[in-house]
């Protein structure tokens, strides 16, 4: 058997191989997701009375090639007609708030806000699926009290999307498994009835973009400077 027919059975073989892996892990990403919203209506009380909601949060997420690279986020918006504190953000009536997370950066590592929503207003961000889920005062309360409370990123751990779905699964549904790729995030989004270009994001401008610094009771807000804007953080 000649070299170049070797490699091509090696070759077919091997993109066999790759499908297989990725339609076992399809399959795991869609029993789990399963599994978790099952609970996790069984956990509702039916009997409760209807709730105020004050702000709507979406799970966003956004990937290029190849599928290993891309970013997740949420963005937070205020429906009533007072400021909300989201966070270490006082956000004003009627608009939003992006919240994400960033590892290799000129700024560091870390949670940072409303760089998502001056991206998207700037046309550097494209094409973003989104789920949303309208969220009570209790809601954003636990928010502000837990997951809004950490200033870290690690790559496999606690990435992009790791905070992200974190942030989510902590007071909306469905549970979203907070994978390594932002693919798999995508493709758990879609599972659900993700949408596109849904989500219309607040254009904070550059003065209103931070990023955390500090840690716990010392956290607090930091402007990003003008020279990380206009060389895209992430």
């Amino acid at each position: 058997m000649d070299q170049g027919r070797q490699k091509w059975i090696f070759n077919r073989s091997g993109m066999k191989n790759v499908r297989r892996i990725i339609a076992v892990l399809l399959v795991l990403l869609l029993s789990l997701t399963q599994l978790a919203s099952a609970v996790a209506e069984q956990e509702e009380d039916p009997s409760e009375e209807p709730a105020e909601y004050v702000a709507r949060i979406y799970i966003c997420t956004r990937f290029t090639f190849p599928f290993s690279t891309g970013h997740a986020w949420v963005y937070i918006e205020n429906l009533t007609d007072r400021t909300l504190q989201v966070g270490l953000y006082e956000l004003p009536p009627e608009e939003g708030v992006s919240i994400g997370s960033y590892g290799i950066t000129r700024e560091g590592f870390g949670v940072y806000y409303n760089v998502e929503s001056f991206y998207c207003n700037t046309h550097a961000y494209r094409r973003i699926w989104s789920l949303q889920e309208d969220i009570t005062q209790e809601d954003l309360d636990t928010l502000n009290e837990g997951k809004l409370k950490r200033n870290y990123w690690g790559i496999i751990t606690y990435n992009c999307m790791g905070f992200a779905f974190s942030v989510w699964n902590a007071v909306a549904r469905p549970f979203l498994v907070p994978l390594l790729f932002p693919i798999l995030g995508f493709l758990q989004i879609l599972m659900h009835g993700g949408e596109v270009g849904v989500v219309d994001m607040t254009d904070p401008g550059p003065d209103r973009v931070y990023r955390v610094r500090g840690k716990r009771e010392e956290m607090h807000l930091e402007q990003v400077s003008y020279w990380s804007l206009h060389f895209p953080i992430g």
